[in-house]
C-alpha cells in the first residue's frame, strides 16, 4: 500500500475495523447537549451512550475517561473558526472575530455556552478540565489573534510598540465575558477590530507628528 493511500484511510479500532466518523460526531454532540442540560457532575458515560445511540465500548475505545471525552468535545467546538491567511491585518481580524460571533449565535454554540458555565464550578476541582477549557476555548484562539497582530506590526500596519497581549485580550475578552458570564449576545467583532486598529493607527500618527522637528518662526 502506498504512503499516500495509507494516510487517507480512516483510523482503525483495536479490532482492525475502520472507525465511523459519524459515530464520533454523534458522541461529541451528545456530550455538549448533556453538559448543557445536566452539568459535568450530572453527565455520565451511560447517558452519553444513550443520547448518541451507541454502546459504551464505542465511547471507551475513543476516549478512555469522562474528562478526556469532555476535552475532546471542547476541542472540536474550538475548531469551528479559523484565521484567514494573507491580507491586511484589519480584514483578517475582522473576519476571524465575525466568525467567532456567528459561531456564538448558532444552536451548538448556545449549548457550548451553557456547557462552559456548567464547567466553571468543576474546573476548580479538576486541573485537567481547567487546562482543557483554557487551551481549547481561550489560548488556541488567542494565539491566532496574536500571530495576526504581530504580522500587522511587522508590515507596518500597526504601531511597533503596540502591546500584542493586551490587544488580543481586548478583542477576545468581551466575547468570553458575554459567553461565560452574562450570556448576552456576542459583540460586533468588526467594530472591536476597528476600535483597536484605528486606535493603533491614531497613536502611530501622533508619534509621527511628535517626531517632526519644530521649525523656528520666521
Amino acid at each position: 500500500m502506498s504512503p499516500a493511500r495509507a494516510s487517507t484511510m480512516p483510523p482503525r479500532s483495536h479490532s482492525g475495523r475502520p472507525r465511523d466518523p459519524a459515530i464520533g460526531r454523534a458522541i461529541l454532540d451528545a456530550v455538549m447537549e448533556l453538559l448543557a442540560r445536566d452539568g459535568y457532575g450530572g453527565m455520565s458515560i451511560e447517558a452519553v451512550a444513550r443520547r448518541a445511540s451507541v454502546g459504551k465500548p464505542s465511547i471507551y475505545r475513543r476516549w478512555p475517561s469522562k474528562p478526556e471525552l469532555v476535552m475532546a468535545a471542547l476541542k472540536r467546538a474550538a475548531e469551528q473558526a479559523g484565521m484567514p491567511e494573507g491580507g491586511p491585518v484589519r480584514e483578517r481580524l475582522a473576519s476571524f472575530m465575525d466568525s467567532l460571533g456567528r459561531v456564538s449565535c448558532t444552536k451548538s454554540a448556545q449549548r457550548l455556552s451553557s456547557s462552559l458555565r456548567s464547567l466553571l464550578g468543576e474546573i476548580g476541582h479538576s486541573p485537567q478540565l481547567a487546562r482543557a477549557v483554557k487551551e481549547n476555548l481561550v489560548m488556541s484562539r488567542r494565539r491566532k489573534i496574536i500571530a495576526a497582530i504581530r504580522e500587522g506590526k511587522e508590515r507596518g500596519e500597526l504601531r511597533p510598540d503596540l502591546d500584542v497581549d493586551l490587544a488580543a485580550d481586548m478583542l477576545l475578552g468581551p466575547l468570553l465575558i458575554r459567553r461565560l458570564i452574562t450570556g448576552s449576545p456576542a459583540p460586533d467583532g468588526s467594530k472591536a477590530v476597528d476600535i483597536l486598529c484605528d486606535g493603533a493607527a491614531m497613536a502611530k500618527a501622533r508619534r509621527r507628528r511628535a517626531s517632526r522637528p519644530v521649525l523656528p518662526k520666521a
